[in-house]
């Protein structure tokens, strides 16, 4: 988004503590040189008093959306469940969900992620559960937001999957 640099990974402020409530995710601004909290401030993981939650992979589409990856349960003001991957408007300044109904998420963290040309974003991780099915899902899985429907990809991986790619043949 021009001058705006988006950071995610494990914490809740600034070194110098001049911002705090970033809880996971903060806005950069270049031209100004500051850091601003999202709206909703960040990600929250649901246990009172533990570490703070983990953003592991951020990606911008070309409508100022943040989709946002890792081991967390809501917005940290608690009021949208994204469950392990979520979607932030940069202009509107607000959370997005991106399904429908209860336990719609991952149950565990996503490493990575990738969208192809049809808007089917894939997802990896370390996870066994989405979309509130257990099934094949196991650390990797795609997600239709346009159906809000999840698909198993040939009964999953062994381990953890930390990256995805897609060319741009959609391979």
């Amino acid at each position: 988004t021009g001058n705006t640099l988006v950071a995610g990974g494990k914490f809740t402020k600034t070194q110098d503590s001049a911002i705090t409530g970033l809880n996971g995710i903060g806005v950069y601004d270049l031209t100004n040189n500051l850091w601003t909290a999202l709206s909703g401030s960040g990600v929250n993981n649901g246990l009172t008093g533990s570490a703070p939650a983990i953003i592991n992979d951020l990606a911008l589409d070309g409508k100022g959306n943040v989709f946002v990856g890792g081991s967390f349960i809501s917005t940290y003001d608690d009021t949208i469940d994204i469950w392990n991957f979520g979607k932030y408007n940069l202009s509107t300044s607000s959370w997005v969900s991106l399904w429908t109904g209860s336990n719609s998420g991952v149950w565990g963290s996503v490493q990575a992620f990738a969208g192809d040309s049809s808007g089917k974003i894939y997802l990896g991780g370390d996870f066994m559960r989405a979309g509130g099915n257990y099934g094949n899902y196991k650390r990797i899985a795609i997600f239709d937001p346009s159906g809000n429907t999840w698909f198993e990809v040939a009964g999953g991986t062994n381990g953890k999957v930390n990256a995805i790619l897609i060319d741009s043949s959609d391979n």
